[in-house]
């Protein structure tokens, strides 16, 4: 497995724009060890192990207009990583999660984003001290959960936006929860429209 485009130890690059990736069977888009990534825009990752990548303490500092759809997971954050910005993308038909931050990791604003029929742990998935404040988002057809927040210090702000449609993974599956939040976590909605 190898991944598409990987910026590592404590690289900068200031752009990347305009690509289209696909088939890769780790990380379409890979940033990693401490490295920084100034803005990503209208990039198209699809049909990979992970569709974006941030870990070990790197940063992007803006993310916008990105396709990511058809992967094991459309974007992971993990180990103190940090995202400045998160705007206009669509995230889609991810087999295990559309979002999925941990370990300390930050998504700074995460705005006007559409999460459409997710599976695995759902929409948006939080573990361990992840922080993400929200704004006006539609998270929609997930699996399992909306939006799921675990651990002490996890933090979610959640203003407009909506939870719509989230689906049960089996028939009989005690799941299909629009917000789940537990162990510590702690999640404050405004203003969010959440539907059946």
């Amino acid at each position: 497995q190898s991944n598409a485009i990987l910026i590592r130890v404590n690289a900068r690059v200031d752009e990347i724009s305009d690509n289209r990736i696909e088939g890769s069977g780790a990380s379409g888009l890979f940033v990693d060890d401490h490295s920084t990534v100034g803005a990503m825009r209208r990039n198209v990752s699809r049909a990979n192990g992970r569709g974006l990548s941030v870990l070990s303490g790197s940063t992007v500092e803006l993310i916008e207009g990105l396709t990511l759809d058809e992967n094991g997971v459309g974007v992971e954050m993990a180990i103190s990583s940090r995202v400045t910005s998160f705007t206009g993308s669509s995230i889609s038909r991810n087999s295990q999660t559309g979002v999925q931050v941990r370990d300390g990791s930050t998504i700074g604003t995460f705005t006007n984003n559409l999460l459409v029929d997710n599976a695995g742990s759902g929409g948006i998935a939080l573990y361990g001290g992840a922080r993400i404040d929200m704004q006006a988002c539609m998270v929609g057809g997930s699996d399992t959960q909306g939006l799921f927040a675990t651990g002490s210090g996890t933090t979610v702000t959640m203003t407009g936006g909506s939870v719509v449609n989230t689906r049960r993974s089996a028939p009989n599956a005690s799941d299909g929860f629009g917000i789940v939040v537990q162990n510590g976590a702690s999640v404050t909605c405004s203003g969010v429209t959440l539907t059946a």
